[in-house]
């Protein structure tokens, strides 16, 4: 079985990014918390974008990521938040080749390192915190 990894770019309506939060707090981040699939999981604020909000994502595999997906608060979670974005988000699939496992939150990168397409303007950083830190 091989990993699997999502990076994930929402765009929220203008001044709404907190109210996204809010409602990935509420559907998504107890199970995730609980998912032992997920080896990995970033979610994050561009700090040069008050209203984008990057995601990455990583699974033991396959199979896994696509079972999250079918969970039943999975469900109500883009019901109640598609109304606070401004499209669709923009999903990347990539498999993992290197890198460390175990890391769930609390840290911040540079975009470069996995791809400034992605996530914005060269240069920009994304910070990820812990989401029951004061930044959130």
């Amino acid at each position: 079985m091989s990993k699997v990894a999502l990076f994930i770019m929402h765009r929220s309506l203008p001044g709404k990014r907190d109210a996204v939060r809010g409602v990935w707090q509420r559907h998504m981040q107890p199970h995730i918390d609980r998912n032992t699939a997920h080896e990995a999981y970033f979610y994050c604020f561009n700090d040069s974008d008050p209203d984008s909000i990057c995601v990455y994502q990583q699974y033991s595999d396959r199979e896994s990521a696509q079972a999250f997906l079918r969970m039943p608060n999975y469900a109500q979670y883009p019901k109640e938040v598609e109304p606070l974005l401004a499209g669709q988000p923009e999903i990347t699939t990539a498999t993992p080749v290197s890198g460390e496992t175990g890391l769930r939150f609390g840290f911040s990168w540079n975009h470069e390192r996995i791809g400034p397409a992605r996530f914005g303007q060269k240069g920009s950083v994304l910070t990820c915190v812990r989401p029951d830190s004061a930044h959130f």
